[in-house]
Formats: C-alpha cells, sequence, structure tokens
C-alpha cells in the first residue's frame, strides 16, 4: 500500500520541491531561489520507499541553513498533500525549537496553501491547531510534540496497515538514546528524516551520519553551501576563534566535534606556535603584569610573569597559611615589577582568603573569578574557559613566547574539555576530573592564562596593533602577518584568486554567487498569481 500516492489534483506533486514553489508565489516568481542542496533532499525525500523497511535520510545542515523551513517543513505538508491517510510525526528535544522554528514554519506554508484556496474554492485545506495539522481532503495528520521522556516518542503507527507514516526528528543531536529507542519502537514507518546541527561524537544522530552499514543516506551542509550566511562574518569567526575551533568546525562546517579526548591545545599547536614566532611579533601590552594561580592541598601556587607577550619569569611555591602565601605574591610583584593593577589572581574558594589578604595590604589585585559567567555567554559555559580559548588563539597564530619549561608545557598541552551536549557550551575539565582520570593539575598553565585576562581578544589586538589599507594583496590590512593560517583561511573563505582583473584592467573583488538557480514549474508560470490559478482542477 505505501507509495500509493492519490489519484487527484493532489497526487501530481512529485515531490516537496515542486509543492514549495506552486504555492509559494515569492519562489514561484523568482523573489526567492533555494540552492542546490535544498532541492536534492527536498528531490530525495520523494522517492519511492522500500517496500520491505523505510526510506532513511540524515541531514547535517549548519545552524542558520535554512533546515526546518525549507526542508522539514515542506517535506511534512508534501506526506500529507499526497498520500490520503497519511501520518507524518515530528519530534524534537527543545519545546523552542519545535515551536519557533518547525512550526512556525509549518504553519506559514499551510496558510499560504488556504488563500489559494479560499480565493478559488472558498474553502480552507488545512487544519491548523497548536502541535497538529491535518490535511482536510485527505484527513492527513501532522503530529508534533517535544521529546522529554521516552514514554511520550512511542506508540505512533501508520493510520491504516500499510499506509504512509513518516518520522521526523529536528535538532537529533540534543536527543537521548533512550528516546530514540522509543522512536525507533514505532513500528510502520516508511520514511525517516532526521535534521540536526552537529554534536558530539557520540549518540544515534553521530551513529547514522558515520557509519555507511547502518544504511542511512546522509548529506552535510557547510556554511559554503548557504551563500545567504555572511561570508564576513564568517570570516570573523575563523580569526577570531581559529580555523580548528570545536565550534567553528560544528557551526561553520557540521563537524562532528569530540567531548571527551578533546585538549584546548594540542601539542602540535603549541610547537607550530613557538617555531612560528619571531622578532618582528614582538608587541607591547604595557607594563609587566602577573597571572597567580592558587592552589589547595599538595599543588603548586604559581605565578607566570609577563612582559607583552613574551613569558619572563615563573614562580612557584607550596605554602597553604594565608598570611604566608599572601606575602610570597607581594614579594613576587615588587621581584618583577609588578603593579597590582597589572596582576591578574584566580579568585575561587579557598583562594579567596589569600587574595582578601592581598587586598588587605592595600594591593589592588584584579580578581580572576573561573566559575563567573564568560563575556560571550553563549559560547563558553563559564570565564575560565573562555580564557583558556582565547589564550589558545594568541599561541595559534605564533605571538606568545613561552619559557622552555617543560611541566608548563604538559600542562598547557593536556588541558581537556568538552561541549555540553545540552547547551552546546564549551567548559572545562574540573581539576578534580583531571586528578579522577590521570590528568597533570594545571596550575602553571592556569597561571599562564590567567596573565592574559585583561588582554584583548585576538581580533581585538589585530584591529588595535595591526591595522593597516586593505589592498588585493593585503585583504585583511595587516602590517604584520598574522600567521600561514591566514592564508588557508583566505583560500577557504574565498577561492585561490579572491581578486580578479576585469577587461579594463580593473582590480575587482570575486565574489562568490548569492543564490543557486532554481527552476519553477515548466508551463504552469504567469505574471501574476490570479492567472496561475486560474484554469487548474483542485
Amino acid at each position: 500500500m505505501a507509495n500509493q500516492k492519490s489519484s487527484s489534483f493532489w497526487g501530481k506533486f512529485k515531490d516537496p520541491y515542486e509543492l514549495l514553489v506552486f504555492y509559494d508565489p515569492d519562489f514561484r516568481k523568482g523573489n526567492y531561489n533555494l540552492y542546490d542542496w535544498q532541492i536534492e533532499i527536498l528531490k530525495k525525500f520523494s522517492i519511492d520507499s522500500p517496500l520491505d523497511d523505510m526510506l532513511r535520510m540524515a541531514v547535517v545542515a549548519a545552524n542558520g541553513s535554512g533546515k526546518s523551513q525549507f526542508i522539514l517543513a515542506p517535506c511534512a505538508a508534501w506526506m500529507a498533500v499526497v498520500f490520503p491517510n497519511s501520518l507524518s510525526y515530528i519530534t524534537s528535544s527543545s519545546a523552542s525549537q519545535l515551536d519557533t522554528q518547525t512550526e512556525r514554519f509549518l504553519d506559514s506554508f499551510a496558510e499560504k496553501m488556504n488563500r489559494v484556496h479560499l480565493d478559488i474554492n472558498k474553502q480552507e485545506i488545512w487544519k491548523i491547531i497548536k502541535r497538529q495539522k491535518v490535511f482536510l481532503p485527505h484527513k492527513s495528520y501532522i503530529d508534533l510534540f517535544a521529546t522529554d521522556e521516552p514514554k511520550k516518542a512511542e506508540g505512533k503507527h501508520p493510520l491504516f496497515p500499510g499506509g504512509e507514516f513518516a518520522i521526523f526528528v529536528d535538532e537529533g543531536k540534543s536527543i537521548e538514546q533512550a528516546i530514540y529507542g522509543a522512536i525507533d519502537r514505532c513500528t510502520g514507518a516508511t520514511r525517516r528524516l532526521d535534521i540536526s546541527s552537529a554534536g558530539g561524537t557520540f549518540g544515534h544522530f553521530y551513529d547514522i551520519n558515520t557509519k555507511p552499514e547502518l544504511g542511512w543516506w546522509t548529506r552535510r551542509i557547510k556554511y559554503t553551501d548557504c551563500p545567504h550566511i555572511k561570508q564576513k562574518e564568517a570570516e570573523q569567526l575563523i580569526i577570531k576563534h581559529g580555523l580548528f575551533d570545536p565550534l567553528v568546525r560544528s557551526i561553520l562546517f557540521s563537524e562532528f566535534t569530540s567531548v571527551n579526548e578533546s585538549v584546548v591545545i594540542n601539542r602540535e599547536i603549541f610547537d607550530r606556535g613557538q617555531n612560528l614566532f619571531d622578532n618582528s611579533k614582538i608587541n607591547l601590552f604595557g607594563n609587566n603584569r602577573m597571572g597567580v594561580d592558587l592552589a589547595a592541598g599538595g599543588d603548586e601556587n604559581v605565578g607566570s610573569i609577563w612582559h607583552g607577550n613574551i613569558q619572563i619569569g615563573i614562580e612557584a611555591f607550596h605554602i597553604t597559611d594565608t598570611a604566608q602565601g599572601a606575602k610570597e605574591v607581594i614579594h613576587w610583584m615588587e621581584k618583577w615589577k609588578v603593579k597590582p593593577e597589572d596582576c591578574y589572581i584566580e579568585y575561587d574558594g579557598i583562594n579567596r582568603g589569600i587574595v582578601d589578604n592581598i587586598i588587605d595590604r592595600d594591593y589592588l589585585v584584579n580578581k580572576v573569578m573561573s566559575g563567573s559567567a564568560a563575556a560571550d555567554k553563549r559560547r563558553y559555559a563559564n570565564r575560565s574557559a573562555e580564557l583558556w580559548f582565547k589564550f589558545k588563539r594568541y599561541i595559534e597564530e605564533g605571538l606568545v613566547k613561552l619559557i622552555p619549561d617543560q611541566t608548563q608545557k604538559d600542562q598547557l598541552c593536556s588541558r581537556y574539555y568538552k561541549i555540553n551536549n545540552l547547551t552546546s557550551k564549551i567548559q572545562l575539565e574540573s581539576k578534580k576530573e583531571a586528578r579522577a582520570a590521570g590528568h597533570p593539575s594545571p596550575d602553571r598553565a592556569d597561571a599562564c592564562v590567567f596573565a592574559w585576562a585583561g588582554c584583548p581578544t585576538i581580533d581585538e589586538y589585530q584591529n588595535l596593533y595591526l591595522s593597516a589599507p586593505k589592498t588585493p594583496d593585503n585583504r585583511f590590512g595587516k602590517k604584520v602577518s598574522v600567521s600561514a593560517l591566514e592564508e588557508v583561511v583566505d583560500a577557504w573563505t574565498y577561492g585561490e584568486k579572491p581578486f580578479f582583473t576585469d577587461k579594463e584592467g580593473n582590480t575587482k573583488e570575486n565574489k562568490v554567487a548569492v543564490n543557486c538557480s532554481l527552476s519553477c514549474l515548466e508551463g504552469h508560470i504567469k505574471t501574476d498569481d490570479e492567472a496561475f490559478y486560474r484554469d487548474l482542477s483542485f
């Protein structure tokens, strides 16, 4: 029974792409165009499902790519329009995603179809209810709900034996494995489309996109496949966070990023950054400054002293007495001629006693609260994670020269992080977790990072110190080449020849095309809506 389309007018729409163009005047008139990858997925969804199985499709799409609006919503509507008594079942772990994205786009498209038929037949064809849509001519249903426990995902089946039944999973990266198991127990499905931005390297959505033996047709959409995502914004994101930053790889490249075995600064990045450094990259941020990590128990209390972007000293002690610890830190400031306003000290938990003692002695140092909110709250779980990734960018670009201390290097290259699967924020491995996993306590590394707490971010640094007029040979307008990575970013973003010379000899930017071409329904296009629909039989 499956794959049996309606023999009426409704069965003439061979894929969701045709349905979208037919009923949306903006697409039909060419005001908006779909991209080639969007058309490919819409057409792929319409092929006949296997008689003894279901059509399985998974799409990993970059944030802002229009996956809910131009893929999921048209596919669900097409199911109801083409197949009588069909059921489509849309679920997401996020009620906000379901209400403000998926359902909103689905309602908008259903309303456009209703307006057409109200003008022609004086009746609506869609009954639009919160979390349920009914296509009246076929008595087909689209049900939507957010999954927060497995039992809510069970019990869905075709409306009649052998009927068409589609399951859509929106933002599947955040759905727990138990819920996926419940979804899999919805028997009789003929089509399945899981669509989401990339997440961690685990779970159902990761598996179906990386294991061909599971039998899923997969498609990965990068931001370069979506010209409406501004190239300049992506370029700035890469410059700020680095081409190999985990969220850059996830957001822009739709790559799954490891959450368990990732370090902020790996040894390759460390060694490459130190080799890139040369005297032309020396830039002073003012006076000598110092970062201080205060530890409990037997760990080191460490001071990391800097002159500009050159590390000039490391101090350490194991004293736990508050008063004695305060005296030692003050001694470091006087020894290295660091003013209190240029000293950045961790101010969390047991460390507060030492810091308060220092301040009571009229040394008004800067408090670094590792667990406080990050400036970029959407990206980082706390201030500490933000500072580490900020420092990593300076290392990456070869703008930091460190003392050749093996203990410090080992700590810098073994600071683990993870991406919270619910919030998608980056958070560092706690010191307790590090000890349990056998990772070294990052005392010297943390002091090193704290010393950069008051410095500008990498993009602010470039604007402040490396600005110069832009030319075809100097796209970023820098007096100093920030790193060889810049050339990779430039070629990756703009192609090998970002500029070209026209016939008149003028230098012009080689811009990426804004839209892919879209062929409207042949033989049905007219200059106005009334003429378009006048002679059609519904």
